[in-house]
């Protein structure tokens, strides 16, 4: 049996060779016919070369741009998916692997995340934005939530004994029924929270920012806490 042409099995090969007969063959009918020695003819050739750069570069830009964007859904999904892959597991991997999601959903821009039921006891999440997340008994005792953003989030029984929620912004969360024992709350926002049945024995409040619209479980010592007198309008980022 007679073996296949190389240049069958070359698409680009093939590509080439008919580009340059083609070439070829379109130089010597404007070389016969004389548009090489006027001077129209470069002027409109450089035009031409000119706008397909211009025309090159801006489709580039834009193919560029679709994939970025094809990307990075792409990633988003895999790291929801990791997710759900891991909730309701509270090994040392699956820790690991929610850490790593959240973060890179962070990176690209992604706050609001389904995290009910998930493992992230004794992570460092400092900085975090969960804004407007399901935190819903998920399970974060003795976690680092320092400096996290926690606005508008759904934290109903969630388990935050023991965790570090320092200069926390948490207006407007929900935490109903939530394990908050022995949480280190100094300086965190409570503006508009709603800690309705939450456990708060034990919990450091100093310096935490409250106002009328804060429904705590109880009523308690505030002297250390900071009552805010206006009302600010969030801006979520």
């Amino acid at each position: 049996m007679p073996r296949p042409s190389k240049i069958r099995n070359n698409p680009i090969r093939t590509t080439l060779l008919a580009w340059g007969l083609a070439a070829a063959g379109l130089c010597s009918i404007t070389y016969k016919v004389g548009y090489y020695h006027s001077g129209d003819f470069w002027k409109n050739l450089v035009s031409g070369i000119h706008n397909t750069l211009f025309d090159i570069l801006f489709i580039g830009i834009l193919i560029f741009w679709l994939n970025r964007r094809g990307e990075v859904r792409i990633e988003v999904q895999r790291h929801r998916e990791e997710i759900d892959l891991w909730r309701n597991d509270d090994s040392v991997m699956a820790r690991k692997k929610n850490l790593i999601s959240i973060r890179r959903l962070n990176e690209q821009g992604v706050y609001e995340i389904d995290l009910s039921n998930s493992g992230l006891q004794q992570v460092d999440l400092t900085g975090v934005k969960l804004i407007r997340s399901d935190l819903t008994q998920a399970r974060c005792y003795k976690a680092l939530f320092k400096d996290a953003d926690f606005r508008y989030a759904i934290m109903d029984e969630i388990n935050l004994k023991e965790a570090v929620l320092t200069t926390a912004d948490l207006r407007r969360a929900r935490l109903w029924g939530a394990m908050l024992e022995y949480a280190d709350l100094q300086e965190a926002d409570l503006r508009g929270a709603d800690l309705t049945n939450a456990n708060i024995s034990n919990v450091i409040w100093k310096g935490a920012i409250y106002d009328n619209e804060t429904k705590f479980p109880y009523d308690f010592d505030k002297s250390e806490m900071v009552l805010a007198q206006s009302h600010l309008k969030l801006k979520l980022l």
